[in-house]
């Protein structure tokens, strides 16, 4: 089985509106370059791709430097959703979850389009969707979701972890992804209630990776998309020479 991290990048601005901080220095290395490092020390993944649009792929390849990542650029629009979802996220930047409608912080960063053309050209069987302002995506995390995606036994094709922003990513299967981009829907939509096939919350089934009640409740935006967020994690690189979840959330 063939599993693939992408990164999904735009060095203007970020999914929020807000300036993109990607090539900014954060304690000595730019913040994409934070991310794309612990990305690649997933052991369980094969090979991470960074989606760019085509004009900014110089700037994007300057930043990432010699790291291991294939840059892929592309040209599709942002999809018609976007605006709601950046509205809807508004209220609930410091979780994972809460936004209006049902959407939730994997909306801001897993494009089901471009996730779509990107499994089929890397014919990937997984992608784990990671959003590029996380300098403190937890590799461990990411490889113990990917374990237990393969233990589980019920026929789900996704998981994901309830931690804040910024700590996990989620893990899609491709045929799932297909079929969201084929339907034209955000990835909220699979999280949100609906009245007319209600089912239990994703967060009590079998593809939601249980972590400790201290990840689990903690609250707070570990993303460098907003001011906020960039002293957080600023604070944090200075305390830790290696912050992991566990530190990221005391």
């Amino acid at each position: 089985m063939k599993i693939i991290a992408t990164i999904q990048v735009n060095m203007d601005v970020t999914s929020l509106g807000t300036r993109s901080r990607l090539a900014d220095d954060m304690v000595g290395k730019p913040v994409l370059r934070h991310t794309v490092e612990r990305v690649a020390r997933i052991r369980n993944v094969d090979e991470i791709h960074i989606l760019c649009p085509a004009d900014q792929i110089h700037a994007c390849k300057n930043v990432v430097g010699d790291t291991r990542v294939i840059v892929e650029p592309f040209d599709l629009p942002p999809p018609a959703w976007a605006p709601l979802v950046q509205a809807a996220r508004k209220w609930s930047l410091d979780g994972w979850r809460g936004g209006l409608g049902g959407s939730s912080y994997f909306d801001e960063f897993t494009d089901p389009h471009l996730l779509d053309a990107i499994a089929q050209k890397a014919d990937a069987d997984l992608v784990l969707s990671v959003p590029a302002a996380a300098v403190v995506f937890d590799p461990a995390l990411a490889d113990a979701m990917i374990d237990y995606y393969h233990d589980k036994t019920d026929d789900s094709k996704l998981t994901f972890a309830p931690t804040p922003p910024g700590l996990s990513g989620i893990i899609l299967d491709r045929t799932m992804i297909h079929e969201l981009a084929t339907a034209h829907v955000p990835l909220g939509w699979v999280f949100s209630y609906k009245p007319d096939s209600p089912q239990k919350d994703l967060i009590f089934q079998p593809c939601c990776y249980e972590v400790e009640a201290d990840l689990r409740f903690a609250y707070g935006r570990l993303l460098a998309d907003t001011d906020r967020g960039v002293q957080r994690l600023h604070d944090l690189l200075t305390a830790f020479d290696d912050p992991d979840a566990s530190s990221s959330c005391h």
